[in-house]
C-alpha cells in the first residue's frame, strides 16, 4: 500500500478517537440542548456517526474510492464545524469548557481531519493516474 494510504488510516484513527472524546465534551457542555436535541436522539446520532465513520475507515482500508471520498467529506465538514462553532467560543475571554483539554480535543480533531482529507485525496489522485 502507498504512503498516503497509511497516512489516511492513521489520521482517520486519530480523527475517530478525537471525535469520540469531543462528542463527550460536547455532551458535558450541553451542546445538544443548543440544537434542541433530546438525550436519546443525541445518543442515537452519535452512535450513527461513529458507525458511519468506522465503516468509512474500513472501506478506505480496502482501498475503496468511496471510502476515501467519505473520509474527505467527514474531515472537511467536521473541521469546518470546529472553525465555525468551537474556535469562536475558544477565542472568547475566560476559560472554555474543561480548559486546555477541551481546546486540545478541538485542535486534534481539526488537524487529524485536515491530514485525513488531504491524504485521502492524494490516494484518490494516485489511483486515477
Amino acid at each position: 500500500m502507498s504512503r498516503c494510504h497509511h497516512i489516511t488510516l492513521w489520521s482517520a484513527s486519530a480523527f475517530e478517537a478525537f471525535s469520540a472524546a469531543h462528542l463527550i465534551d460536547d455532551f458535558l457542555a450541553g451542546v445538544p440542548a443548543e440544537f434542541n436535541l433530546s438525550e436519546p436522539v443525541t445518543l442515537l446520532l452519535a452512535l450513527a456517526y461513529m458507525f458511519a465513520l468506522t465503516g468509512l475507515i474500513a472501506a478506505a482500508a480496502h482501498g475503496s474510492q468511496p471510502g476515501y471520498t467519505g473520509l474527505i467529506t467527514a474531515g472537511v465538514l467536521i473541521t469546518a464545524a470546529q472553525f465555525a462553532k468551537s474556535v469562536p467560543e475558544i477565542l472568547q475571554p475566560g476559560p472554555w469548557r474543561a480548559g486546555p483539554i477541551s481546546v486540545f480535543l478541538v485542535v486534534g480533531l481539526a488537524l487529524s481531519g485536515v491530514v485525513m482529507s488531504v491524504a485521502a485525496a492524494r490516494c484518490i489522485r494516485l489511483a486515477a493516474s
